[in-house]
């Protein structure tokens, strides 16, 4: 499962409510997102040099930061569309956007509105 996987059927129904209305009354009453990652495994580091996700073709899983940076990214693109819609949007703060233990995220979440 990639992140258009997930995303991509959320921002459809933002700009077309009527596309999947089950999804748009879904939408209405989720407050958050979350991330949930093995603690007990040795994070392998995160550098500037990895791959995005869609090129991403190694055996291993990538680093839980990059994974919480794109949640992030998503989420923060898909407030602004949702907003300037007049939809309610999700909560990004350090805890539940970015996870507990990505500094490199958690430096960068901002408020959900302006």
């Amino acid at each position: 499962m990639t992140f258009a996987d997930i995303f991509a059927p959320l921002f459809e129904v933002t700009v077309d409510p009527s596309s999947n209305p089950k999804l748009h009354v879904f939408l209405q009453s989720c407050v958050g997102f979350d991330m949930v990652d093995d603690e007990s495994l040795r994070e392998r580091p995160y550098n500037e040099s990895l791959p995005c996700p869609d090129e991403w073709d190694y055996e291993y899983d990538p680093p839980y930061a990059l994974f919480a940076y794109y949640l992030y990214a998503n989420l923060c693109a898909l407030n602004k569309l949702r907003s300037f819609r007049g939809l309610s949007q999700f909560p990004s703060s350090d805890a539940h956007a970015c996870g507990t233990r990505s500094a490199v995220c958690a430096s960068q979440c901002v408020p959900t509105r302006d």
